[in-house]
């Protein structure tokens, strides 16, 4: 599983700075390209309730205007036996990149030197992803610090690509920003903090620095305040960890680790929502001419990628923490980034603007993103998946987006009601005894591997690929009447599925797309919903007979869930 918060890799940085040279040196000197343009606006608030909550309640708790750097003590009474994986938190992508500047050095084991040492000031000026220290982002609402430290001549700095930020761990006398970061956990003990951490150093140093790393951040935080992985998971409720004293998580980079302290990576993933660059010559030719569109064909990729992590549809809810990826890669806007510097050369881009390009294109980003938290995310039908979302820039204020405004954004996922499979209040007791399980076959596939059951989800979303059948059985519902709409065959009839029994609907072999389904109960209740073609997820319905899909549209079902309820 891959890590939730991977770093860049050398082929995305220095392949995107070496071909972007390349390029521009073959077409010559011309005028800056554009910035990419801010949105205009923030986004909707979320809506206000009906009614005033009574004081000292949890619901009142979360009325409350947010304290972003005390939020979780705020909201204690909310959260204390929410699991981890559960509650929505901001995190910070790069954490460590606030403090890179041009001529601040460069990590020489890190994945980008050999092209950043060609062209410092352009790998400086896509290296910085945030504007505030540690401590701004963690006042700022952040409780996941995105890590990445070099060792380098014998100390430590943290670092992006290549190019060094600050001296992290203290050396020759001088303090390192661990300092700073260990006082403010040790004054907010009702604040989880998750650390993140990533090392590089000399290939004959990089197996004993990894844990020489992890010591001494868990000697500078304190040992007695880490959450150790043997005695705490991501399903730990928030308040077991806070009572206890033990509130930072140390999570490493995948390697066992003997002492049972460090959390592996293993344990977070962001279901493919981190965008990774797939580049060619021609994309960055096109780029020199139309940076701004480049930046817009990116925001629309990060955006897509978030879409299909939130509707991945194999499991109701990760078992690790679940990280969206709030962010964009440089992908196509490093030519912009290179015009930048040339622009400032002659006075023709502002020196702050071209030193911090990727800033500028976070900036524009985050605008749209908040659209997304403050308006169709609140009625996603995986608001209750929200857990770390990783934003760059974590201290934004302007370009549409206000002091805190992307981190209140996300605290406020706590306060949509969440709701179990059924539509009910979560924590509602189970129905014993009552499931309904069902498989899809898909196209080009067959019959896939796994059963849902109970609100978890089958077949795919994102992969066009459209369900042909299902074979469903059920238990304790007194059995289940069911009956699918398929391409040129349009309804098929009624099929009885007595309780304990199974049955096929649809078809196989044809390549005909399932495009309707109903589904009736003999006791109780049942709920559904399905993704379908071109509209996406539909509304949860719920009752003793339910329509799921489309007819007369010609649209394929390409995922669905179903539960049986009270």
């Amino acid at each position: 599983m891959r890590s939730a918060f991977p770093p860049r890799p050398r082929s995305l940085f220095t392949g995107c700075l070496a071909a972007a040279v390349a390029v521009l040196v073959a077409a010559g000197a011309g005028t800056a390209a554009p910035l990419p343009a801010p949105a205009s606006a923030a986004g909707t608030v979320l809506p206000s309730t009906a009614a005033e909550p009574a004081a000292g309640t949890a619901a009142a708790t979360a009325a409350a205007p947010v304290d972003l750097a005390n939020w979780m003590g705020q909201r204690a009474a909310q959260l204390h036996d929410r699991p981890l994986n559960a509650i929505a938190m901001p995190g910070s992508h790069d954490s460590g990149s606030w403090s890179i500047r041009p001529g601040s050095g460069l990590c020489t084991s890190g994945d980008a030197y050999d092209v950043a040492r060609a062209y410092p000031a352009v790998a400086a000026s896509m290296a910085r992803t945030q504007s505030g220290s540690l401590v701004d982002q963690l006042d700022g609402g952040a409780r996941v610090l995105d890590l990445r430290l070099c060792k380098q001549d014998g100390r430590w700095y943290t670092y992006h690509g290549s190019p060094l930020g600050n001296l992290f761990f203290d050396a020759d006398g001088r303090p390192g920003e661990v300092a700073a970061l260990a006082d403010w956990i040790r004054r907010h003990p009702a604040e989880l903090v998750v650390l993140r951490l990533s090392v590089t150093a000399p290939a004959a140093e990089l197996a004993a620095a990894r844990g020489a790393a992890a010591d001494l951040l868990m000697d500078a935080v304190g040992r007695d305040r880490i959450a150790p992985r043997s005695a705490y998971d991501p399903q730990s409720p928030l308040g077991a960890f806070v009572d206890a004293g033990r509130h930072v998580v140390v999570m490493g980079d995948g390697r066992e680790d003997q002492r049972g302290l460090l959390w592996p990576a293993s344990d977070s993933t962001d279901r493919g929502s981190y965008a990774y660059a797939s580049l060619s010559w021609y994309d960055y030719l096109g780029a020199l001419f139309d940076s701004a569109g480049a930046a817009e064909r990116t925001y629309a990729s990060a955006v897509t990628l978030d879409d299909l992590a939130l509707n991945w549809p194999q499991s109701a809810r990760p078992t690790g923490l679940f990280s969206l990826s709030g962010l964009v890669t440089p992908d196509l806007t490093v030519p912009g980034a290179v015009l930048a510097q040339w622009g400032a050369a002659i006075g023709a881009v502002p020196r702050e603007v071209a030193d911090a390009y990727m800033l500028n294109l976070a900036h524009g980003f985050n605008a749209r993103f908040l659209t997304l938290l403050t308006g169709p995310w609140q009625l996603h039908p995986a608001v209750d998946q929200f857990n770390v979302v990783m934003t760059d820039d974590v201290n934004q204020n302007g370009a549409g987006v206000p002091a805190g405004a992307l981190q209140r954004a996300v605290i406020a996922l706590n306060d949509v009601a969440r709701q179990d499979a059924c539509g009910d209040p979560e924590g509602t007791p189970a129905r014993p005894g009552r499931t309904v399980r069902y498989q899809a076959h898909l196209r080009d596939v067959g019959w896939q591997a796994v059963t849902g059951a109970d609100g978890a989800g089958v077949g795919t979303v994102g992969q066009s690929r459209p369900v042909e059948a299902l074979r469903l059985s059920a238990t304790g519902t007194g059995g289940l009447w069911v009956r699918a709409h398929v391409q040129n065959v349009g309804w098929q009839p009624w099929v009885r599925i007595p309780d304990g029994g199974t049955a096929e609907v649809g078809t196989t072999g044809r390549a005909l797309r399932l495009e309707a389904l109903e589904v009736r109960t003999d006791r109780g209740t049942l709920t559904g919903r399905a993704h379908v073609q071109g509209l996406g997820w539909q509304p949860r319905t719920r009752g003793q007979e339910i329509h799921l899909g489309t007819t007369g549209r010609s649209l394929a079902v390409e995922a669905l869930a179903l539960a049986a309820c009270d």
